[in-house]
């Protein structure tokens, strides 16, 4: 017994080898637009997840680096650094520590601030990252106004 083929519209495939089946199949013009879509759509979504900006941006400001750590680090420039990423908020601190590869050791959420250890290049690239606002060393607290 042979296949039943039967005259269809062009968008149909009638092919012998598969029998009484047809199958739609989607116009060149169509599907260049679905695949379009779908790229457009996954740009979008790889942009929103890793917090891209427009290529076209204006090259961001450093955030500020504390004296005492600029000058550790024009003093030993292959030295590791103890130092506080400030952020706008905690994400964009932890965010800029993890991007740079720095050693993430702890943070303090309430004031948006991860320590961790860095290389020299490591904290010159934490400075240009979205969100940083300062980056200080490790150094020790000192105590104005206090009562005797």
């Amino acid at each position: 017994m042979s296949p039943q083929v039967s005259s269809s519209p062009d968008n149909v495939d009638n092919d012998p080898d598969k029998g009484d089946i047809a199958v739609a199949v989607m116009p060149a013009r169509r599907r260049w637009a679905t695949v379009l879509f779908a790229a457009a759509l996954f740009v979008a979504v790889a942009a929103t997840v890793l917090d891209v900006g427009p290529a076209f941006a204006e090259p961001r400001e450093p955030a500020p680096i504390s004296p005492p750590l600029a000058a550790q680090m024009a003093e030993n420039p292959n030295g590791q650094f103890r130092v506080m990423v400030h952020g706008t908020d905690l994400p964009a601190a932890d965010r800029a520590v993890a991007i740079t590869g720095m050693t993430k050791l702890t943070e303090y959420r309430r004031v948006a601030v991860v320590v961790a250890t860095a290389s020299a290049k490591q904290i010159e690239a934490a400075r240009f990252q979205p969100g940083v606002t300062y980056i200080e060393g490790d150094q020790p607290v000192v105590y104005h106004n206090q009562a005797t």
